[in-house]
């Protein structure tokens, strides 16, 4: 039985060769479905992502209303309990309480403007939104938070580094002509 593999070692060699051959052209297709399928899950990978960043995006912009809003509120409060009437007499504790409230509503306001401000600063929206124009849509909210913090009492440390990011946008958008 092992005499006739010996005799027809020819047809091994002849096999292997053939084998290798088909390997040798297989590779290259097989390599060039690989790079096919990359490609399409990267064009997928970057579809996820864009709608990912208009998301966050999205989700800042609300993120500012909401906070603007809470912040309109809580100076109304405010507002509305200093004024004493005689119905309505509010001790001082309240007050500092309400106070306070607003306080944090205005910090909550600045700080989210100042992460888009942020963000329009570094690039990255610009980059994923080139067709937006963030000077008209967003030059007048940065320039009253500019105004309404420059204006607001409130005690806390460097108040003004509160809208750095805001001040930069500001600046560029005043070099910048549209």
């Amino acid at each position: 039985m092992f005499e006739f593999y010996r005799d027809c070692s020819f047809i091994g060699q002849n096999t292997s060769s053939w084998f290798t051959l088909i390997l040798q052209l297989a590779t290259p297709l097989i390599a060039l479905c690989a790079v096919i399928i990359a490609l399409r899950n990267l064009a997928g990978l970057t579809r996820a992502q864009s709608i990912q960043t208009h998301m966050n995006l999205i989700a800042l912009e609300n993120e500012i209303r909401k906070n603007h809003a809470t912040f309109k509120i809580s100076a109304l409060n405010h507002k509305n309990a200093t004024k004493s009437t005689s119905e309505k007499i509010l001790t001082s504790l309240q007050l500092d309480t309400l106070k306070l409230e607003e306080d944090n509503a205005f910090i909550a306001y600045v700080n989210s403007v100042d992460k888009l401000a942020s963000l329009i600063n570094a690039k990255y929206v610009q980059e994923q939104f080139n067709e937006r124009d963030w000077k008209n849509e967003y030059e007048e909210i940065f320039k009253d938070v500019k105004n309404l913090s420059d204006g607001y009492f409130i005690i806390i440390t460097n108040k003004s580094s509160l809208i750095t990011n805001i001040d930069k946008v500001l600046l560029n958008f005043n070099f910048t002509k549209k």
